[in-house]
């Protein structure tokens, strides 16, 4: 396999050349768990943002709902009068 004998090239080379392998693939790592948490994070802005949004829609609904409850019907009207 193509893996094992870099790993092996790796292996015979000075240590600072190990290193710098070392450093370089700790930094690709750091870079994708960082992605991963960058992604993750606008995705649950996202979710609170739409969650404020909705909000004021479903306050007004429930004010509606409960002002036309208090309407009074043709026969409150007429039992008014």
């Amino acid at each position: 396999m193509y893996i094992s004998k870099k790993i092996d090239e790796i292996r015979n080379k000075p240590e600072h050349i190990r290193e710098r392998y070392l450093w370089m693939i700790v930094a690709f790592c750091m870079l994708f768990i960082f992605g991963v948490w960058l992604l993750s994070f606008k995705s649950s802005f996202r979710q609170a943002e739409e969650e404020k949004a909705v909000s004021p829609v479903k306050d007004l609904v429930d004010k509606s709902k409960e002002s036309i409850n208090e309407i009074p019907g043709i026969e409150g009207l007429s039992k008014t009068k």
